[in-house]
C-alpha cells in the first residue's frame, strides 16, 4: 500500500485551481500535492475543459499526478434515472441530489483507493489521506468533513483567508487563464443569468435541454409518493417558459454539497 498522500479534487473551477497552482508554485507555503483528480461527469461546460488543458501540464511538469476520470455519461444516464435535483413543477421544491455523490465524491474515492493500492472494499485507517478542496471564506458553509474516516478535508483558502475574488486576482497577477465557475452543463443550480447566457450563446445546447426536461416528463421518470411529477431545470416551470431576465442569485452556495462541483 503507499505512503499517506495529499490530493486536491479539482472541479476546473477558480478555486480548486487557484489551490493547484498554489501548490505547484510552493505559494504561500504550501506543500506539493501528490495528485490533481478530476473527475470529469462527462458534460462538463467547454471552458472547464480549457481549464484542464491549461492547467494539467503545468502541475504535470511540477511533479504531480494529474488523473482525469473518464467514461462518464450523466447526460445519457439522465435520460434513464434523475440523479439532478430538479425541481418538482413550480413548487420550488427539489428531488434529492445524488448527482455529486456518484459522479464526483464516489469515483474520486475509487481512485484515492488505487491510488494507495487496496482493495476497494477494505476497511483503511483514519486519515490515511489528505484531500484538499478549493472553498473561499465567502463560501464557508460548503466547508463539509468527509463521509468516510480515511479521508480528512482540508481547507488551505480558509487557512489562507482568501475570498473568491482573491483567487481570480492571484491567477491574475501571474497571467494565468482564470476559470469560471465549473459545472455540469444542466446543473439546476444555475442563477437565471447562467441560464439565459446558455440559452442566448449555445441555443443547439439549450434546445437539447429542453427537450430531454420533455422526455422526462414524457416517460414519468420521478414519482413522489406514487404519482408522476412534472419536473423542471429551473426553479419557475419549463426551460422554454422560464423567464430568465428576472433576478436570482445562483443556488450554489447553500445546496451544492462539500466543495466536490463549481469550485
Amino acid at each position: 500500500m503507499a505512503s499517506r498522500i495529499t490530493a486536491i479534487s479539482w472541479g476546473c473551477g477558480l478555486q480548486s485551481t487557484c489551490l493547484l497552482e498554489m501548490s505547484t508554485c510552493g505559494d504561500y507555503g504550501l506543500p506539493k500535492l501528490d495528485a490533481a483528480i478530476f473527475s470529469d461527469t462527462g458534460f462538463e461546460h467547454p471552458y472547464t475543459y480549457n481549464v484542464f488543458e491549461f492547467y494539467a501540464p503545468l502541475a504535470f511538469q511540477a511533479g504531480i499526478q494529474v488523473i482525469k476520470i473518464g467514461g462518464q455519461d450523466i447526460l445519457g444516464d439522465t435520460y434513464k434515472h434523475i440523479s439532478l435535483p430538479m425541481f418538482v413543477g413550480t413548487t420550488g421544491r427539489q428531488i434529492t441530489r445524488k448527482c455529486t455523490r456518484d459522479y464526483k465524491i464516489r469515483p474520486i474515492q475509487r481512485v484515492i483507493r488505487d491510488l494507495l493500492g487496496v482493495n476497494r472494499r477494505g476497511r483503511l485507517a483514519a486519515d490515511l489521506v489528505t484531500l484538499w478542496l478549493g472553498i473561499t471564506t465567502d463560501e464557508i458553509q460548503r466547508a463539509k468533513d468527509s463521509r468516510v474516516a480515511f479521508i480528512k478535508h482540508e481547507f488551505p483558502l480558509l487557512d489562507l483567508r482568501f475570498k473568491r475574488g482573491d483567487c481570480a486576482d492571484y491567477l491574475r497577477s501571474k497571467g494565468l487563464l482564470v476559470p469560471q465557475k465549473s459545472s455540469c452543463v444542466f446543473c439546476p443550480y444555475k442563477s437565471r443569468g447562467e441560464w439565459r447566457d446558455l440559452k442566448n450563446n449555445d441555443p443547439e445546447r439549450f434546445r437539447l435541454l429542453a427537450d430531454l426536461e420533455h422526455h422526462i416528463n414524457d416517460k414519468g421518470l420521478i414519482k413522489i409518493d406514487g404519482e408522476i411529477k412534472k419536473m423542471s431545470f429551473v426553479r419557475d416551470g419549463s426551460l422554454l417558459q422560464a423567464d430568465f431576465n428576472s433576478y436570482q442569485l445562483s443556488l450554489f452556495d447553500e445546496m451544492c454539497e462539500g466543495g466536490f462541483c463549481h469550485v
